[in-house]
């Protein structure tokens, strides 16, 4: 009886590290690249310091009695009560 350790492998391709590592062209270990960051910076200072939108839902909201939904009071009082717990436990 003749066994094939492959039978389920189908076509493998197979890797050579050493030519791989060749072809890749590496930073030096004391490069930090912060390109990315830039253009984090960019769009920072390129949003606005205030949403007029969100200030207009703000003032809908502030004389309403039913806002927050008590169903979202209950959930939120409940969940802050399991954390209250959690840090007795832990002190």
């Amino acid at each position: 009886m003749q066994i094939d350790p492959n039978i389920n492998a189908g076509s493998v391709k197979k890797i050579n590290p050493a030519a791989e590592n060749k072809t890749k062209a590496k930073a030096p270990k004391d490069f930090v690249d912060f390109g990315h960051a830039q253009a984090l910076e960019q769009s920072l200072r390129e949003t606005p310091d205030v949403r007029p939108e969100m200030v207009q839902k703000a003032r809908e909201v502030y004389g309403d009695p039913g806002y927050p939904p008590e169903e979202i009071v209950q959930r939120l009082s409940l969940l802050l009560a399991s954390e209250l717990d959690r840090s007795d436990e832990n002190s």
